[in-house]
């Protein structure tokens, strides 16, 4: 997934210019150990001066989330994610667990779906696009977890694209339970649904109708649950 950064243009830049680098690496764009871009195309791809950059990375390097190493590349640390998924590793991956999770998820990420119909960026609802084309392209084919992937891709572009970033942030600490539940099933069947619950999705978001996404997140949420309880509950052989 290529790295994609917003043009900024407000006061408070450097922490903004902070903030577009920690959304890269939630939506893992950026991982740690990844070299950042060099301050002069950084400067131009945000549209803010080399020492607002500078004074990004001197704010985040006081974090430990880069090391500036002078006269070479600066380096994501850490993931500043990591402490909340840390604090949920006690949860476990039962079924049970899981079930829980689809109570959180629905109304949770009916309000990412509302927010992305309301911020999103051209460019993202491209991105979203996209996602869905790719996921309709893989019906005909048998690789399902290419198809989880797109799928848990697609979730998170809707988060970044709330440009909240504790949406994104949450979604990822969670995103092991939601591996499980998708796992679960991935039968041709549920994919096709699935596949049209994200178009469904992408084009409330496309058409900037926040009750309309909502309401067909909530939908797609509560299909999910469905499917995962039915496998959960079918008659062991």
């Amino acid at each position: 997934m290529a790295i994609s950064f917003t043009s900024l243009a407000r006061s408070k830049l450097h922490q903004m210019v902070a903030q577009q680098i920690v959304d890269q690496i939630s939506s893992w764009r950026l991982r740690v150990g990844d070299a950042l871009p060099g301050e002069r195309r950084l400067s131009t791809e945000l549209g803010v001066s080399r020492a607002a950059v500078r004074e990004a990375l001197k704010f985040l390097s006081a974090k430990g989330i880069v090391e500036v190493n002078h006269g070479r590349k600066t380096v994501i640390s850490a993931d500043p994610s990591v402490p909340l998924r840390a604090s949920l590793e006690h949860f476990s991956t039962s079924d049970e667990i899981v079930l829980d999770l689809f109570e959180v998820r629905e109304p949770f990420e009916a309000e990412i779906a509302a927010l992305a119909a309301e911020r999103a960026t051209d460019e993202e609802i491209r991105e979203l696009e996209g996602l869905v084309a790719r996921m309709n392209s893989l019906l005909e084919g048998e690789d399902r977890s290419a198809f989880v992937e797109l799928d848990l891709a697609f979730h998170n572009l809707l988060a970044q694209s709330t440009h909240n970033p504790v949406f994104l942030t949450v979604l990822q600490s969670i995103r092991e339970l939601i591996v499980k539940s998708r796992y679960r099933d991935i039968s041709l069947k549920h994919t096709v649904s699935c596949t049209k619950d994200h178009e469904r999705i992408f084009l409330a978001v496309r058409d900037r109708e926040q009750v309309r996404a909502r309401c067909a997140m909530k939908r797609h949420i509560r299909a999910v649950r469905a499917s995962f309880e039915r496998v959960v509950n079918a008659p062991r052989e």
